[in-house]
């Protein structure tokens, strides 16, 4: 079982699909209209979720992003890169595949909720192969006890 910290580190993986999903979005609302008035307000939002998207998720500089994530039995420490420390229950919505691991939590002691995107280069592989097998794990347990 993990119990170290596993420090997160930006994402290329996340970053070159987030921008094939966004180009693709933008390349959508061209084709859909000739009028440059719709067509240059709704790139514009896609174009700034995707900023957003790519500070926060993919090359954490936003203040918002999660840079560590400590694992515990119940509740998991989670530690932004302003320094500030959430602690929170990790849902059963969450999600672990082979390449990617969405971790989606609930506050504690805030409402709220914080989710933490992870691919195999946001972590040393030895960390990531753990964080999974734990995933699985707890996954397994549940459904065994329902």
């Amino acid at each position: 079982m993990l119990n170290h910290p596993l420090i997160l580190k930006p994402s290329y993986w996340l970053t070159a699909i987030l921008l094939f999903i966004y180009l693709g979005a933008i390349a959508v609302v061209i084709s859909l209209s000739s009028d440059w008035f719709v067509i240059l307000p709704l790139s514009m939002l896609v174009i700034i979720d995707l900023i957003n998207n790519l500070r926060r998720y993919a090359l954490q500089i936003s203040p918002k992003s999660i840079v560590q994530v400590i694992p515990k039995q119940e509740e998991w420490l989670l530690l932004d890169k302003q320094g500030k420390v959430w602690q929170g229950k990790l849902t059963e919505n969450s999600f672990r595949s082979l390449y990617l691991i969405i971790l989606n939590f609930k506050l504690i002691n805030t409402k709220g909720k914080k989710t933490v995107i992870i691919f195999p280069d946001s972590l040393d592989q030895k960390n990531f192969r753990q964080l999974c097998a734990q995933l699985q794990i707890k996954r397994s347990h549940r459904e065994f006890n329902q």
